[in-house]
């Protein structure tokens, strides 16, 4: 369980430095590469309330 947090962790700031680099060309792309980078943390965070 420990490891897939880790993985998940790694993905969302690989995610994060994606976007900060599409941002230089488009703002509207890297919104929605935030907006999506976020899900998996929300998603997770709906999963340990219950």
């Amino acid at each position: 369980m420990r490891i897939q947090e880790t993985n998940g962790i790694l993905k969302e700031s690989r995610y994060a430095r994606h976007a900060n680099h599409v941002e230089q060309d488009n703002g509207m792309m890297s919104r929605a590469w935030r907006m999506m980078s976020n899900l998996p943390g929300k998603l997770t965070g709906i999963f340990r309330k219950h």
